[in-house]
């Protein structure tokens, strides 16, 4: 237990030394779900998302009903599987706590996929739940214009573009 506390330390203060505690932990404790999911957060952390996508599959392999870990490997699977990411964010949203950055993962799944019109309402969730964002508005315009809603997705834009510039 002290490698994965070492490792979670390490992981709070994005020190790439927590890889190494934590597969000291892991390789004593393969059965660990909590180890395994810190594994691919280390590897998020160092932008290996291959490696991170195998520690959240595992850690689902050993607790197949933790939402966090479907909702982690969702994100994986979004950069370049977005049809696997889609259930596993339908499975775990409703049992995690609502934020804009769940829905706009979410959301950029679903217009990856071509699902426009639900991407346009999991977009619009992100937007209600942080209206300063400006990167919901844009995902949210983006979504609007291929959908053909085109004012719509021209007062988006204008928002975030007004949310980036300096005030």
């Amino acid at each position: 237990m002290v490698e994965l506390y070492r490792g979670e330390r390490a992981l709070d203060h994005h020190d790439p030394s927590a890889i190494v505690h934590i597969q000291e932990f892991v390789s004593r404790n393969p059965g660990n779900a909590v180890g395994h999911g810190d594994l691919g957060t280390a590897y998020e952390q160092l932008s290996r998302y291959q490696d991170a996508g195998i520690e959240y599959r595992r850690a689902l392999e050993i607790e197949p009903d933790n939402s966090a870990g479907k909702y982690d490997l969702a994100r994986m699977y979004t950069l370049n599987r977005p049809q696997d990411a889609i259930p596993l964010y339908r499975e775990s949203l409703p049992h995690l706590p609502q934020s804009s950055d769940k829905y706009f993962n979410f959301a950029t799944a679903l217009r990856m996929t071509g699902n426009l019109q639900e991407a346009e309402l999991m977009a619009s969730k992100a937007v209600t739940l942080d209206p300063k964002s400006a990167r919901n508005h844009q995902l949210l315009a983006i979504v609007l214009f291929q959908l053909g809603k085109v004012d719509q997705a021209v007062s988006e834009t204008k928002l975030a573009d007004q949310l980036r510039s300096p005030h």
